[in-house]
């Protein structure tokens, strides 16, 4: 889920996107590396992805809503409302289109 690409939402982007930067692998090519160094078989990758953007979410939600009843006052966390929607967007898409990785939104 923290695996970020060129095409995600800005929010994720700017909290996450060192793995967006160019030369680095997309989700997919991270996955197939696992299965060639591990030996191991990944059936349905969205399944992890999905879990992975959804405890993003989780975790980010309990954050921002701290923050929205003034419990912290950091202003860093102003923003984490998008970043919440982005997470349940690529989530969408991944069920959508049936991958992970170049996700259209």
């Amino acid at each position: 889920g923290y695996w970020i690409e060129p095409g995600d939402p800005p929010a994720l982007q700017a909290m996450l996107g060192l793995t967006a930067a160019p030369g680095n692998l997309t989700r997919q090519e991270v996955v197939a590396r696992y299965i060639a160094a591990s030996g191991r078989t990944v059936d349905d990758p969205r399944f992890y992805y999905l879990y992975g953007v959804f405890k993003i979410a989780v975790i980010v939600q309990q954050i921002y809503a701290r923050y929205r009843r003034g419990a912290t006052q950091d202003a860093r966390f102003a923003g984490l409302g998008a970043v919440i929607a982005a997470c349940g967007q690529l989530g969408a898409a991944a069920v959508e289109q049936g991958r992970i990785s170049a996700l259209k939104l």
